[in-house]
């Protein structure tokens, strides 16, 4: 399907309303830089807020999300936790999901698609290029804050452009080259800093992808989409709880090249329970300074587990919020007519949810345009699809 774009004022208009919700984090480092995103973003949500009020509706999926944040918001302010970050994500993420919902309300989802998709190849071209010439950093030489931040946060953006690049690919313009040059971005962004856990990542998307390929094969076979997402939430409790990593210790050691204690996450983890499972387990704590509340080694430190760091911050009703919006995003694949893509899809959530065992990528808007991407992925069937 051959979609043309046709570039106008509005267009140009609508993908600054989306990209201004998309701050490199070297952009923080800046007063002036920083200020411009910030009353961007405060633009974009009342642009957005005034657009979704003509449809005077919103998606369960939405409203999950805005639940989440308003616990969140709500236990951040009652623990004098870090409230003005967790205001402006807040914002920046609420924005996100209207103007999806704006999108595909419009039956224009696939544009949506198309300035995701430009936003993460510039940001991930522009990232490689500055890394190559600057490979210590460009700001906070000794901590190496990049274009995008620190080496790990690489690895969202890369999840988000190889999902939308693939997603243009299948539906959108059917251009190999352009996806070819999204592929070798995302390669040297992810090798060349050899960001293990994103290794990780990438090598689950393969393995899943080929597992479910062949198991599809099997007349007898029938996929679940949701299955994956409880692999995933199950294989977090057994590694995070159970410990079932002490029987892989030839990949973790050898392979991968870590310690069996993940670089001294276990001994985090250990800690965190006590300042996570207290009278305050049913809301939580509210987001603290930099999400640092585990003090280890005379030093505070965030959770380093996506879960663990989700419990401490919005209780128990927070977590169930969090991992339910992973939940339906896995769900709506299996009304995609793709089946090819939806299980691509599929592969990259799961990943997504293995990497969460040692990484919190909850803090990171490109995270959350996977659910995005998911949850709206069937609309990228339709035939008759509006220009811009």
């Amino acid at each position: 399907m051959n979609k043309k774009v046709k570039i106008s004022f509005k267009s140009i208009l609508n993908f600054l309303l989306l990209l201004i919700l998309f701050e490199p984090n070297i952009f923080v480092k800046y007063t002036f830089l920083n200020s411009i995103f910030i009353v961007g973003a405060a633009i974009s949500f009342f642009v957005a807020l005034l657009k979704i009020l003509k449809i005077r509706k919103i998606s369960k999926f939405t409203a999950i999300l805005i639940l989440y944040r308003a616990v969140l918001i709500l236990m951040t302010t009652i623990f004098s936790g870090d409230l003005l970050k967790v205001g402006y994500n807040s914002i920046v993420l609420i924005s996100l999901f209207l103007f999806a919902e704006i999108y595909a309300s419009e039956d224009k989802f696939h544009v949506f698609v198309i300035y995701i998709y430009r936003i993460m190849l510039v940001y991930l071209l522009l990232n490689i290029f500055l890394y190559i010439l600057y490979p210590n950093g460009l700001y906070d030489l000794q901590n190496g804050i990049h274009f995008l931040g620190i080496r790990t946060r690489f690895t969202e953006y890369c999840m988000a452009l190889f999902s939308f690049s693939l997603a243009n690919y299948f539906f959108i313009k059917h251009n190999k080259l352009s996806l070819l040059c999204s592929i070798i971005i995302i390669y040297f962004n992810i090798f060349l800093p050899h960001i293990a856990t994103a290794i990780v990542g990438a090598g689950t998307i393969v393995i899943t992808y080929t597992l479910i390929s062949l198991l599809m094969r099997l007349k007898k076979f029938s996929l679940s989409f949701n299955s994956f997402f409880g692999i995933g939430l199950g294989v977090t409790v057994s590694v995070v709880f159970l410990r079932i990593q002490k029987y892989f210790s030839f990949i973790i050691e050898k392979l991968l090249n870590k310690s069996m204690d993940l670089t001294g996450r276990i001994n985090i983890w250990d800690d965190s329970y006590r300042f996570i499972f207290d009278k305050y387990i049913f809301l939580g704590h509210g987001m603290p300074r930099e999400g640092n509340f585990i003090l280890w080694h005379s030093q505070l430190w965030q959770a380093h587990n996506q879960m663990l760091q989700t419990l401490y911050e919005s209780g128990l009703v927070g977590t169930i919020l969090f991992y339910y919006l992973i939940y339906i995003s896995f769900n709506q694949l299996k009304f995609m007519n793709n089946k090819k893509y939806s299980l691509i899809l599929c592969a990259v959530l799961f990943s997504m949810l293995i990497m969460m065992i040692t990484e919190i990528y909850g803090y990171y808007i490109p995270t959350y345009t996977l659910f995005i991407l998911s949850y709206y992925s069937p609309k990228l069937n339709l035939k008759n699809v509006r220009d811009i």
